[in-house]
């Protein structure tokens, strides 16, 4: 076997969170229903973005890249046929063409699944190399909300798919917690009434409202101020943060 190098940087962000899903079972080969699809990826990277677009999004944060990387080198199980679309639970058509299969899926399909069975099944360790993915020349921060002195991974506490946005294996919604700290629950007394939560959950609910926010240009500089600076222990009800955070994030999850 020829000396293959690491896939790009902009690639192994993707490539890390697609071998963390395999070595925790969650995908299995053979069964296409449990392959990851676009908006979940991006919600796993810290990027949430509705399902309708989040092809073209994560084709620009790596999936492009890692497939190009499978491409240059034959022997390396093709990665990227692991990643659906949430409707459908296929591949895109564009992953299938530019590995030289057109037509119909049934086509392709053998092949596609034979290839899904080789990566879940690969060893990807020798590949995967600790970087800080940038976006043009802003570093991905967005995505990391302080706890003390460490960073909390939102992508990795957030889940998106199937909406709505809510915490990790709970059917606990972000609009949940964004409402009982607006009545003025502590985070105290909304961990003791909740066990299941974390002080963390809380903290990346916080963030992941004020990143939402912050893709709206009207609020551009309201949650560049806020974003990652929450500490409440004492949650406020007529705190204007928390009153205008519920009210832009209902509207934006309608």
């Amino acid at each position: 076997m020829s000396l293959i190098e690491p896939p790009d940087p902009k690639a192994q962000p993707l490539l890390h969170v697609l071998v963390e899903e395999m070595r925790r079972g969650g995908i299995r080969a053979g069964d296409p229903q449990t392959f990851p699809t676009y908006s979940f990826l991006l919600a796993r990277l810290g990027r949430p973005s509705p399902h309708y677009f989040a092809g073209r999004r994560l084709q620009k944060l790596g999936l492009t890249a890692l497939n190009d990387w499978t491409l240059r080198h034959e022997e390396l199980p093709k990665i990227t046929a692991l990643i659906v679309s949430r409707s459908s639970h296929l591949p895109g058509k564009g992953f299938a063409e530019s590995h030289g299969h057109v037509g119909d899926i049934s086509s392709w399909r053998s092949w596609w699944l034979q290839e899904a069975a080789r990566a879940v099944s690969y060893d990807w360790t020798p590949f995967l190399v600790s970087t800080t993915y940038e976006s043009g020349s802003e570093k991905n921060t967005e995505c990391k909300v302080r706890e003390g002195e460490d960073e909390i991974d939102i992508g990795s506490i957030i889940v998106m798919d199937p909406p709505p946005a809510r915490i990790r294996q709970s059917e606990i919604t972000v609009a949940e917690v964004l409402q009982w700290l607006a009545a003025g629950e502590s985070e105290k007394e909304i961990l003791r009434l909740h066990p299941g939560l974390q002080k963390e959950d809380i903290r990346a609910s916080l963030v992941y409202a004020a990143e939402r926010e912050m893709k709206s240009a009207k609020a551009a500089t309201f949650s560049t101020r806020w974003l990652g600076k929450f500490a409440l222990p004492e949650a406020d009800p007529e705190d204007e943060r928390l009153s205008y955070l519920l009210r832009r994030y209902e509207r934006s999850s309608v």
